[in-house]
């Protein structure tokens, strides 16, 4: 078992988040909007993001990252285990559009929503 979120799990390409952007789906499920976009087969990277306009302060928007991808790291199993048994992988951008920064647990909560319906829709 993994105990961090690696390199291989991020969404760094440039043109891929164009991509999600521009051909992606869209769920959301507040505080959160989730886009995604197929990619290769069973692979699963996410890029999150926390706009400067919801939390203005460098360090608020870097703990509301950190939570996030924690949440994430440890409620994805069903998610990978689900892309693993198809023939597509996903690209994941996920967006905090809260207006003021929320506990861990309701986050992680929010996030295993979020996350449930996306299985739904794959």
């Amino acid at each position: 078992m993994r105990f961090r979120f690696q390199k291989s799990d991020r969404l760094c390409s440039g043109k891929v988040i164009d991509e999600v952007f521009s051909k992606g789906k869209e769920l959301r499920k507040y505080p959160f909007i989730l886009k995604f976009v197929s990619a290769e087969k069973g692979e699963l990277k996410i890029a999150i993001s926390v706009p400067k306009r919801r939390a203005k302060r460098a360090v608020d928007r870097n703990r509301l990252k950190r939570q996030i991808r924690e949440a994430y790291r440890l409620n994805n199993t069903g998610l990978k285990d689900t892309l693993n048994e198809k023939p597509q992988g996903l690209n994941v951008f996920l967006i905090y559009t809260g207006k003021e920064k929320e506990e861990y647990h309701f986050l992680e909560e929010k996030l295993k929503l979020i996350l449930n319906e996306l299985l739904s829709r794959i």
